[in-house]
């Protein structure tokens, strides 16, 4: 039962964590929390057509959820393309540099256990900061 209650926060804290990287990503590059940039391909597209994509592949708990490498990425590049993976490299480079590159490559390799009481601690962290941003740009939520 225990893995259960686990399993069910972890994608409640997933599902938080990308709607906050993808409003993020909406309101950096277009301005419009509804309407944002793929960042591997450039395309605009609506957000329910955005994934927040990884840099590195595998979804391991170490950075599933460290936002500095998730961004919105439509679904085609993030699937189809299976992550871009040349070009979300390019722009992590450019935008981060390869400190931070080195540091998720680094984190993508040690082992992060979380309890139910910290996913759930970051769900609402995740969920906060996403207000935050739809409230300081206006958005009636």
């Amino acid at each position: 039962m225990a893995k259960s209650k686990l399993g069910t926060q972890k994608r409640k804290t997933w599902i938080a964590c990308s709607k906050y990287v993808r409003t993020r990503d909406c309101l950096k590059t277009t301005g419009s929390p509804e309407y944002g940039r793929c960042y591997t391909c450039g395309g605009n597209h609506h957000i329910t057509k955005l994934d927040a994509g990884h840099f590195l592949p595998g979804r391991r708990n170490s950075i599933l959820f460290d936002t500095r490498g998730i961004h919105a990425q439509c679904t085609y590049c993030n699937h189809m393309r299976e992550g871009a993976t040349l070009e979300y490299l390019e722009r992590m480079l450019a935008d981060h540099g390869q400190d931070v590159v080195d540091e998720l490559r680094r984190l993508d390799k040690s082992t992060r256990k979380y309890t139910v009481a910290e996913l759930a601690e970051l769900e609402a962290e995740f969920k906060r900061k996403t207000e935050e941003l739809l409230q300081k740009e206006g958005v009636l939520i």
